[in-house]
């Protein structure tokens, strides 16, 4: 179909119309009947989630997760080998949150996502090692004299020596002398010394210490860390370490396990740095720090420095490389620590001039749609995103049509299918369908997938607004056979889901959830497919046509014979006793409905009139190669 053209103005081949019609191989044939993989426990699911437990396409032995909102987005942890198989879940509706599988299979509540900060530093009390013996430094002086007298005299250590003591600040000195000893014959030599001892206390070295403390989850997800306390003491202290335990606000719907202290160690340029120092259990609080720098300085730095909770995030997307986007407050990306999804520092938020519609991955690129212009950011690390605003003004109307894939991220808007990619921002649907007409579609109630190559999209809890009572369509610009097809599902699309280990689409319909166009189903659905309007420049009157079809192995149906054939104009395809259907219009007048029971069975047209404007149309459930309408019956088989 191209209904953006006049049906009289289209390719030979094109439709007119076309609903259910698989036409990839070239043939005409219906899309496999939709098969139920899973029944609603809950009737007011509107989004579910599936984890296969043995083999990817084994619906049956999967665990799935049911959601109320819609917009409820679930990533498998992007943790390489993650032996807790946890999901998390982000929705509008509740905060970031997580489980591992074991849980989501026992029914227990979520957690939180994210390790709050620990409000208060730690008490740090220092004692300081005991001084050392203090240090002696001896002094001793010598003095010599002569001298010539009369008379004599003697002097003994007891009347000549002395000895002085001072004692000042942190030292002591005690000076000793003696003096030289003379008599009286007129002349006298002798020596004298003075001896000082000086005792000196040795000042301590000092140094200085900060202490901080985190709480980390029983799955080894560490928050950021506390405020620091830091401390001065000699070398050589004793640090008693007190840390806060949670609050019940901080251990609600947490699985906070146990506690890590980290202190600075400073290295010889001056440069400190927050190393690992114990864990304690969440209940501990105290822990004596005896440590050796050179001992602490080996092990780990802290990793956790800016790694807050999430905020209250609307929906969330997986990147490459570890990285999860998500969005809040209306216009900011945040972005997590790669393969850390508990971790969003503030430092990676980025935002955008237009409220935030929804997010979609392509590539190592994240699209962001909003209300306004759409922007790509891109970058490898959540530190290095460079945000571009694509000059092209498309609002996107609905989250859920947003649609990721390898080539484009696709969305739609009041002008149409959109596609973005770092390269391209176009209108894909453009020239498929007026502006006009697909505005009546009311696509703002559009749920998408991929299928395939295709865009797969269905109007949620309704029909489109074309009047065919239809409530979907494929779009494929890729094939030349596919660019435009109606889909009608038998009951009404709640949503459509991409399955996250398959890549089938999964409808919810009707209190359970169908794979589209299901490999394993051994039926097709019925389809009909109208051609092109044929004008002449001179009326013509087609007499005979003939149908080149296969029978699938699927249909099991008796075989119809001439005694059984329905000839009533007009008549309702009925798939449980017939194979197909030829309807003729002339001039837009109904002139033959014709039940075809054989291949290559001759067709005749209701003759005596002549028209300008031909169309033909096959509803049914068989494989259709070719079909052919003549001017004479001669003429069928040269066509």
């Amino acid at each position: 179909m191209i209904p953006a053209r006049d049906p009289t103005l289209l390719p030979e081949s094109a439709a007119g119309y076309a609903r259910n019609a698989s036409l990839y191989k070239g043939n005409l044939q219906g899309f496999k009947q939709s098969a139920l993989v899973h029944t609603l426990s809950n009737s007011a699911a509107q989004m579910v989630y599936r984890a296969p437990l043995g083999s990817p396409y084994d619906y049956a032995n999967s665990v799935w997760m049911e959601f109320t909102d819609p917009y409820t987005n679930v990533i498998r942890a992007p943790v390489i080998k993650d032996t807790y198989k946890r999901y998390y879940f982000f929705s509008p509706s509740n905060v970031p949150q997580y489980s591992p599988l074991a849980s989501i299979q026992s029914n227990a509540a979520k957690l939180t996502l994210g390790v709050p900060t620990p409000e208060q530093a730690p008490v740090v009390i220092p004692t300081a090692p005991l001084p050392p013996s203090p240090k002696t430094a001896t002094t001793t002086t010598s003095s010599t004299a002569s001298s010539s007298t009369t008379g004599s005299a003697s002097a003994t250590a007891g009347s000549g020596a002395t000895t002085t003591t001072s004692s000042t600040g942190s030292s002591s000195t005690t000076t000793s002398t003696t003096s030289p000893t003379s008599s009286t014959s007129g002349s006298s030599s002798g020596t004298g010394s003075t001896t000082t001892t000086t005792s000196i206390a040795t000042a301590p070295v000092m140094e200085t210490r900060a202490y901080i403390y985190t709480w980390v989850t029983s799955y080894g997800e560490e928050g950021a860390p506390s405020l620091p306390t830091v401390v001065t003491s000699p070398v050589g202290s004793s640090y008693s370490v007190t840390v806060y335990p949670p609050l019940s606000s901080d251990t609600s719907g947490r699985s906070l396990s146990s506690v890590n202290i980290y202190r600075t160690v400073t290295d010889a340029s001056g440069n400190a740095q927050y190393y690992f120092v114990t864990t304690l259990a969440i209940g501990s609080t105290v822990f004596n720090d005896t440590i050796l720098d050179s001992t602490i300085s080996t092990g780990t730095i802290l990793p956790s420095l800016n790694w807050t909770p999430p905020p209250a995030l609307q929906g969330c997307v997986a990147m490459p490389n570890g990285i999860l986007a998500g969005w809040a407050n209306d216009r900011e990306i945040w972005f997590c620590e790669p393969y850390r999804p508990h971790a969003w520092p503030v430092a990676y938020s980025i935002s955008v001039d237009f409220s935030i519609v929804g997010l979609g991955v392509t590539g190592s690129s994240l699209v962001i749609a909003t209300t306004g212009n759409p922007y790509i950011a891109t970058g490898i690390t959540p530190g290095s995103m460079s945000l571009q605003k694509i000059s092209i003004h498309e609002p996107c109307i609905s989250r859920s049509s947003i649609v990721s894939s390898q080539e484009a991220v696709y969305y739609v808007s009041e002008n149409g299918l959109i596609a973005i990619n770092p390269g391209m921002a176009d209108i894909i649907s453009k020239a498929l369908i007026t502006r006009q007409d697909w505005a009546a579609l009311g696509p703002a109630k559009f749920c998408a997938a991929k299928y395939s190559s295709s865009y797969l999209a269905f109007a949620k809890s309704t029909t489109l607004g074309d009047g065919s009572g239809d409530n979907g369509l494929v779009i494929d610009n890729s094939s030349p056979n596919t660019p435009y097809i109606n889909i009608r599902f038998p009951t009404s699309v709640t949503n459509i889901i991409q399955d996250e280990i398959t890549g089938e689409a999964l409808l919810i319909s009707n209190n359970a959830v169908y794979q589209w166009d299901a490999q394993s189903s051994t039926s097709q659905a019925p389809y009909l497919w109208r051609s092109r309007t044929f004008q002449f420049l001179y009326r013509q009157q087609f007499v005979a046509a003939l149908i080149y079809f296969t029978l699938p192995t699927s249909v099991t149906i008796p075989t119809p014979t001439s005694a059984t054939r329905n000839t009533s104009q007009p008549q309702t395809f009925d798939p449980t006793k017939q194979y197909l259907l030829f309807r003729v219009y002339a001039d837009g007048n109904l002139v033959l409905t014709r039940e075809v029971q054989q291949s290559v069975e001759l067709i005749m047209i209701p003759s005596g009139f002549k028209a300008n404007f031909w169309q033909f149309e096959l509803e049914g459930q068989v494989v259709i190669t070719n079909f052919q309408v003549a001017t004479a019956v001669k003429d069928l088989g040269v066509v």
